[in-house]
C-alpha cells in the first residue's frame, strides 16, 4: 500500500489528502513533520466523547484531529489546513463504523475491464530534463 501511495502523490501528484493514515509508517511520519501540537478540548462527534488535539507542521500543512476516547481510541474526524494555499483551503472527514477486522475477498481487488474498455497511460510530470540542441540540416 505504501508504494501504492507514495507513486500517486510523488509521480502522479494526485493529492490524498487522507494518505498518511494509510502508510505502515504514521507513527514516524508524524514525529518527523509535527513541529507543535496542543490539547484543545473535550468534545462530542456523533455522540462519541473525543479528544480535540492540533497540530502544525512546517510543511505548510496543520491538521486538526478528534479521537475517541476509551477502550477504542480511533480518530472521529479530521481537519486538514493548506496554509500556504491561495485562501487556506480545509479538507474535512468525519470517520465512523471502523472495522478493524474486516473479511475482505482477493476477487475484490481483482479487475476485469468492462468490454471495449482499453488501457490508458498516466501522464507523469516531466523531471528537468536538458533539451541538447539538434545539429542543422544537412550536418
Amino acid at each position: 500500500m505504501d508504494e501504492v501511495i507514495h507513486y500517486a502523490m510523488e509521480d502522479l501528484k494526485i493529492r490524498v489528502p487522507l494518505a498518511m493514515l494509510l502508510l505502515s509508517t504514521l507513527p514516524s511520519k508524524v514525529d518527523d513533520l509535527v513541529v507543535s501540537a496542543d490539547y484543545v478540548e473535550k468534545t462530542t462527534i456523533t455522540d462519541v466523547p473525543c479528544d480535540h488535539v492540533a497540530a502544525r507542521t512546517d510543511k505548510g500543512v496543520d491538521f486538526q484531529v478528534w479521537v475517541a476516547q476509551g477502550e477504542e481510541p480511533l480518530p472521529r474526524r479530521i481537519v486538514i489546513t493548506y496554509k500556504d494555499e491561495a485562501g487556506q483551503p480545509q479538507f474535512w472527514a468525519d470517520l465512523s463504523d471502523w472495522n478493524l477486522s474486516p473479511e475482505i475477498s482477493d476477487a475484490l481487488f481483482t479487475f476485469t475491464p468492462p468490454d471495449g474498455a482499453e488501457q490508458i497511460q498516466f501522464l507523469t510530470e516531466a523531471g528537468k530534463a536538458t533539451v541538447q540542441p539538434r545539429p542543422p540540416k544537412g550536418e
